[in-house]
């Protein structure tokens, strides 16, 4: 293969930190998380991240950008794209011009160590296109989730003070409204207009892809089932390995949460049987 790639196509809480943290688990990979992130704006931001510092049920210790660290000596992260020309979609032609540079230096860094370059990108689904056309011998997919549990994910972190992801979910909204084609009157009051209007976009683009995974819903065997390339497939079995091995537990504080949002009728129920169990110890 002349430039093998692999981009993983997330959408905020499918699963996708997961399921790529997998992949950085095999020293023959070199996962790139997020490339656009805020987070990679300076060397100190980008050596605090981790998922130790909120509630996001992801891997224990897992550092997003320690791959990026010496990127910055070199220079490399000076290519970032200035991130005001970005749209989910129509990105003005400068922005894909210095992402398909930003993207490719990323690659050249991890090939030159004898490294498979692996993406993670949550917000890039729109220039699947232009990625294509820049790494041909690359395999794009998308991972996604049913739409009810992702919005009660977002629902969970809105409840635990994190209103990042129908934030920056209305922020990209906003700036390619000709793509989104939101309804009139879309604000953070109406949480569930804002994710109903992003997901739409995302499924409008899966037929962009090679194929897309349901992580909670298809087994790794039914991924593997897609991927044609002895090459790659190769890759997703190393990566089935070490995802089995993934603590996934969730805190019960986390549980009553997630309880909480998708059924306001268990909570009922429990504050009856509740009152039934003090009316009889009475």
């Amino acid at each position: 293969m002349n430039r093998p790639a692999l981009f993983l196509y997330t959408s905020f809480r499918t699963g996708g930190t997961g399921f790529t943290a997998a992949f950085q688990a095999n020293q023959s990979n070199m996962v790139f998380y997020d490339p656009l992130n805020a987070a990679l704006s300076s060397v100190e931001s980008a050596l605090n991240s981790n998922s130790n510092n909120w509630s996001s049920n992801h891997p224990e210790n897992l550092k997003y950008f320690e791959n990026y660290l010496p990127l910055f000596e070199q220079g490399t992260m000076n290519l970032i794209p200035n991130l005001s020309e970005f749209k989910f979609r129509n990105s003005s032609a400068e922005f894909k011009n210095q992402l398909a540079q930003y993207i490719g230096a990323l690659s050249d860094f991890a090939l030159a160590q004898g490294k498979l370059p692996v993406f993670k990108l949550e917000q890039l689904k729109g220039h699947v296109n232009l990625l294509r056309e820049n790494f041909p011998e690359a395999l794009h997919v998308g991972l996604v989730r049913n739409p009810n549990d992702q919005f009660q994910s977002w629902l969970e972190q809105l409840a635990l003070g994190n209103k990042f992801f129908f934030d920056n979910a209305l922020s990209i909204i906003n700036r390619d409204a000709k793509f989104f084609k939101p309804n009139t009157g879309l604000s953070e009051s109406n949480p569930k207009d804002i994710f109903d209007t992003f997901h739409s976009g995302l499924v409008a683009l899966r037929s962009e892809l090679d194929f897309t995974h349901n992580l909670y819903e298809e087994s790794f065997q039914d991924l593997l089932g897609k991927v044609t390339s002895n090459f790659y497939k190769d890759k997703f079995i190393l990566a089935e390995e070490k995802f089995n091995k993934i603590d996934s537990r969730m805190s019960f504080e986390k549980k009553f949460i997630r309880m909480m949002h998708n059924s306001l009728e268990i909570i009922q129920q429990r504050d009856e049987i509740i009152q039934q169990r003090d009316e009889i110890i009475q």
